[in-house]
């Protein structure tokens, strides 16, 4: 198993993903026909990919941004995803934790992610100490 920056050719696979990647982060919350760039608030954007055999496993987007309380610079993990077939064998744990290491070497002081209401991925995030810190809550108007 290696975890290393992404290759062109595998940021091509990584890009054809995103619609699939969007409505599973997003428990099918956001239109996956809007093109939301993965980097729009980030700053210093890498992939990172995890490859098992010479097969890629999945990937983990990091870079860092300034959060909006303190105005700290902060790591900023923006999307993980594990191919469905790799799924719970602990893949997804190790890209977090490669992307701790890396926001440490860079000397940061904390990491942040955003995870919707419902992605399951949320009890891996936990485990691994992350913490809610503050709950988005939305009403439709058009809606009754």
């Amino acid at each position: 198993m290696l975890i290393r920056k992404a290759t062109e050719t595998e940021l091509h696979i990584i890009k054809q993903h995103r619609p699939i990647v969007q409505k599973e982060a997003t428990v099918g919350y956001l239109d996956t026909n809007v093109d939301i760039p993965p980097d729009l608030y980030v700053n210093n954007s890498s992939y990172y990919v995890i490859v098992d055999n010479q097969t890629l496993v999945g990937w983990v987007q990091i870079g860092d941004t300034i959060d909006n309380y303190d105005f700290e610079k902060v790591g900023i993990i923006t999307e993980l995803y594990i191919l469905p077939h790799f799924r719970k064998q602990g893949y997804g744990k190790k890209l977090i934790q490669a992307a701790l290491t890396i926001f440490k070497r860079r000397g940061l002081k904390r990491a942040q992610l955003n995870v919707f209401a419902g992605n399951k991925a949320k009890t891996l995030y936990e485990s691994l100490g992350f913490k809610d810190i503050s709950t988005v809550m939305e009403k439709y108007l058009d809606r009754d």
